[in-house]
């Protein structure tokens, strides 16, 4: 992973995950939009397999659940199997 993308990963996920302040509230509307979009996503990733698409969806949706964890794993196979892709980039 190139240093520039590696460093940019890491820090839009400090930022996000709330490490060394309180996590910023999410609205139950995002909460909700997460939820379904995480639904969606699953499903898609069940059809074709490598659908880079459907598994930056499925990131972000964990991001909106604040599953941090998650989202990062997913984002961290996205850019090894995409690494120029800014899209992939918090």
């Amino acid at each position: 992973m190139k240093g520039a993308v590696k460093y940019a990963l890491v820090w839009g996920l400090l930022a996000v995950s709330g490490v060394g302040h309180a996590a910023p509230p999410v609205a139950p509307a995002a909460t909700h939009a997460g939820a379904e979009l995480e639904s969606q996503a699953r499903a898609r990733l069940l059809q074709p397999p490598n659908d880079n698409a459907a598994l930056a969806d499925l990131a972000r949706a964990l991001l909106w659940q604040q599953r941090w964890s998650e989202a990062q794993a997913l984002y961290e196979q996205l850019l090894k199997a995409t690494p120029d892709d800014a899209d992939h980039l918090l």
